[in-house]
């Protein structure tokens, strides 16, 4: 199949035709590796866009999740949540049942630190290419720790949508931004 590819002159008419045999359902490319697909199309797989992640790690995880508990929620909860959030704590209770807010809340706090202070675990690059009928054809790959691309997925393996990432964007600006939506109490009335 790449023969027939890379008899074509120019990256567009090898797109054209790989967006062509897309549209048309005969898939004729689509047991062609994505990385070579890609590559073949004109595209450099270690360069592209890429958006860093970090491994979902729960909160919990973290031995001393609940060291400053009263001190992490306080900008998050009412007077009196916090009153009984304190008094559980004053009596040792291990298993303090939080609402679903207050996990977000201490997971987005947790997530923030880690963007702040450790490494990304792994990035997702992607690449678009557009046919000249506007055709647009997708890739998706993974970046490991030395920059390799590894799991590479094209237009035939997206057709039915991305798979879902299993992790958290890279991203303590964003983070941030969503937990201080969930503030309830301005940072100067903290106590």
């Amino acid at each position: 199949m790449l023969i027939k590819l890379f008899s074509l002159k120019s990256d567009q008419e090898r797109i054209d035709l790989v967006a062509a045999d897309f549209n048309s359902g005969a898939d004729t490319f689509a047991g062609v590796s994505a990385y070579g697909l890609l590559e073949a199309l004109g595209e450099c797989p270690d360069e592209g866009d890429m958006i860093s992640y970090m491994y979902a790690r729960d909160f919990r995880l973290n031995d001393a999740w609940n060291e400053s508990l009263c001190e992490d929620l306080a900008p998050y909860v009412t007077p009196e949540r916090l009153a009984v959030i304190k008094e559980a704590c004053e009596q040792d209770i291990d298993d303090i049942e939080l609402t679903a807010q207050e996990e977000r809340v201490l997971q987005l706090q947790q997530d923030i630190n880690r963007c702040e202070n450790d490494f990304s675990d792994f990035g997702i690059r992607d690449w678009t290419l557009e046919a000249t009928d506007g055709t647009v054809l997708c890739f998706r790959g993974h970046v490991g720790d030395a920059g390799e691309v590894y799991g590479v997925l094209g237009p035939y393996d997206l057709r039915k949508g991305y798979p879902e990432v299993d992790g958290v964007e890279f991203d303590s600006f964003s983070l941030t931004s969503e937990l201080e939506e969930m503030r309830i109490h301005p940072p100067e009335s903290q106590s």
